[in-house]
């Protein structure tokens, strides 16, 4: 299977990103966290009001834009507040945060695409074809890593 443009956005963004934040997060673990927690909510918002509210591609690129720096001025205020650090584990901690800030920046760019370029037929077969969009956009490894948890727990406390 190969890789097509897509995929190659994907694997940039998430990488790019993340890689910005586990550096930054060498230095301010909490602030990436407040930024990680900020930007899915931001992502979750957005997606929220484009489906209730308007269909409009403006109105969800204006509306994250606008979540996402309001939510970047909360994490800033919080992280005044309630700092922290966990020592050794800050590189642990900051690498997969950095990873999950680039996941949710991929989607919301992702989605903007989409949204944007719907009625491209040739962008729509790039996402069929594509090995990352469903991971990403639809959130396939999540679920897939729930589902596992979930069998995992419900087999530990099984008692045969």
């Amino acid at each position: 299977m190969t890789l097509n443009i897509i995929d190659w956005l994907s694997l940039g963004i998430v990488a790019f990103f993340g890689g910005i934040q586990f550096l930054r997060s060498l230095d301010n673990l909490s602030l990436i966290f407040y930024e990680t927690i900020g930007i899915i909510f931001a992502c979750y918002l957005s997606n929220f009001i484009f489906k209730n509210f308007s269909y409009n591609p403006f109105f969800y690129l204006f509306s994250f834009v606008i979540i996402l720096v309001f939510v970047f001025f909360l994490a800033r205020f919080l992280n005044n507040l309630f700092s922290f650090s966990f020592g050794i584990f800050t590189y642990f901690f900051g690498f997969f945060l950095g990873i999950i800030f680039g996941w949710a920046l991929c989607h919301a760019v992702l989605k903007t695409i989409l949204i944007f370029s719907r009625n491209n037929p040739e962008l729509i077969y790039l996402y069929k074809k594509s090995i990352f969009v469903s991971q990403i956009l639809f959130f396939g490894f999540f679920k897939e890593l729930l589902a596992f948890l979930t069998n995992v727990r419900h087999n530990i406390f099984r008692f045969n």
